[in-house]
């Protein structure tokens, strides 16, 4: 029996899709398939030799507008999620068949027994009707692909900058000169044989619109129960130059007030970072643990990354969520909730520092914000088993057979 599998990552940023890849593999692998990673940044391969070391990494097709440069962090931020597929190239029927035929190449190498695809529309649209298809991710990342169409984002965002009914053209027409079968609506484009959607419910903007339960969040291990013995505030930012400045030096302004502060910036410079030492805020050049993110914090600001906010929750550590575009609703959630804050920088304000260090003491000084995180706590540590990689491995199992 052909035991090869083929973990498929295209879009996204950050190293957290290559820890999912290495936790897909290890779970296969002790099932006793064989795992290949296609993914995007070769430069996260550690990350999965880590977890898995037998997992072989190859580079993964790009989109055409990433390998033209197009903005990580663009200065229209996407209001839906179809704004984001049009971003990289969904709306030119020849960038989705260039992607298509890319990974018909790969599948023809390989040729695996089936594909797992985190984010990975062209993946999962050139394995339609040819391979067994699981579709994995967060509930950012794979949308309930039954939508006729892709929802705002948020209750605040007006005006979608791509017309679906433009991205559904240019993705039919791509998909009728490589043979295979059209779309009726743009989020078919995540249709698989099965799928995974790992994230709470709570953090869900799809929730109202899934047809099955979420499975556990993708986290990694640490002991929850490690007791809180610290009193910083933690800091993981990385944002667009103008916001990340402001954040910095609402942050020297509390540690002047004898607030202590630690900080994981990765996109910041070293002698930036040299600088912020030397004003008194601990800097973390690698990734904490989040064990002892939890011993020490009791406020933790991030920009509304699905895993930190949910490692954060099931810490009960009150959060400040600083959204990026497309994690407004992360915020909106944390709000509700009662556990946190959102706060949406003001590029240019001449008040925003010293506005966002009194709401940032003031938030860290809020008891009742403590009380309500570390109430709800447990809740969100009892979803953690099984983990999400386990239902993928049950889901490989039930399309192509036990190892």
């Amino acid at each position: 029996m052909n035991r090869r599998i083929l973990l498929a990552w295209e879009l996204g940023r950050g190293r957290g899709h290559a820890y999912i890849a290495g936790w897909v593999a290890r779970a296969l692998r002790r099932r006793g398939y064989e795992p290949i990673a296609a993914i995007k940044q070769l430069d996260s391969a550690d990350v999965i030799a880590a977890i898995d070391p037998d997992t072989a990494c190859i580079q993964a097709p790009i989109w055409p507008d990433l390998l033209a440069g197009s903005p990580i962090l663009p200065s229209d931020p996407p209001v839906t999620l179809g704004d984001t597929m049009g971003q990289v190239g969904l709306r030119s029927s020849a960038s989705v068949r260039q992607v298509l035929r890319a990974w018909d190449q790969l599948f023809k190498e390989i040729e695996p027994a089936a594909v797992v695809a985190d984010f990975a529309p062209g993946a999962l649209l050139a394995a339609r009707g040819r391979l067994p298809s699981i579709a994995i991710g967060d509930c950012t990342t794979l949308p309930p692909a039954t939508m006729k169409n892709f929802p705002l984002l948020s209750d605040r965002a007006v005006g979608s900058k791509y017309e679906e009914s433009q991205l559904i053209d240019a993705v039919n027409g791509a998909l009728r000169e490589t043979s295979r079968a059209t779309l009726a609506y743009l989020p078919e484009v995540f249709a698989a044989d099965r799928s995974c959607v790992a994230a709470f419910s709570e953090l869900d903007p799809y929730r109202e619109h899934r047809d099955h339960p979420n499975a556990a969040p993708w986290l990694p291990a640490w002991d929850h129960g490690a007791t809180r013995s610290g009193d910083e505030i933690f800091a993981y930012i990385s944002m667009r130059p103008q916001f990340e400045a402001t954040i910095v030096r609402a942050l020297q302004s509390i540690v002047k007030q004898g607030i202590p502060v630690r900080v994981h910036m990765p996109a910041h410079d070293a002698e930036a970072l040299a600088l912020l030492e030397e004003l008194g805020v601990m800097v973390e050049r690698a990734a904490l643990p989040f064990e002892d993110i939890q011993r020490r914090s009791r406020l933790v600001l991030s920009v509304g990354s699905l895993g930190f906010v949910s490692c954060a929750l099931v810490a009960g550590i009150p959060q400040i969520v600083l959204p990026l575009g497309d994690f407004t609703y992360v915020a909106s959630a944390i709000e509700q909730l009662g556990a946190g804050r959102s706060i949406k920088l003001q590029a240019g304000n001449p008040l925003e520092v010293p506005l966002l260090a009194q709401a940032i003491v003031d938030i860290y000084r809020d008891e009742n914000i403590l009380a309500r995180a570390q109430e709800i706590a447990p809740s969100f540590s009892r979803r953690l088993a099984p983990p999400p990689e386990e239902a993928v491995a049950r889901y490989v199992e039930d399309l192509i057979g036990s190892a």
